[in-house]
């Protein structure tokens, strides 16, 4: 997964457009349309997958590959940020 630094507005934009899959402390994961569905890595099943957004580290982040909701809930945030 990579992320991209992202503004503090395209942050409120992506939470404002689509109602969140999931809303955490952390972050959210934005709905998709139409739905799209793979393997889930944590749980082993298709589920439904969305973009996430995360603040972390005093940034707003964008992830490059949509994730399910159990994985955003169990994303490590120390590996949230720019790539090595």
């Amino acid at each position: 997964m990579q992320w991209k630094e992202i503004t503090a507005e395209r942050y409120m934009d992506a939470l404002e457009t689509a109602r969140p899959m999931l809303w955490l402390p952390y972050g959210f994961l934005r709905g998709r349309k139409p739905i799209v569905y793979r393997d889930c890595r944590i749980v082993k099943l298709i589920q439904p997958v969305g973009t996430p957004f995360v603040t972390s580290k005093g940034k707003h982040w964008e992830g490059s590959e949509s994730m399910t909701v159990a994985e955003f809930a169990l994303l490590d945030l120390d590996t949230v940020g720019p790539s090595n």
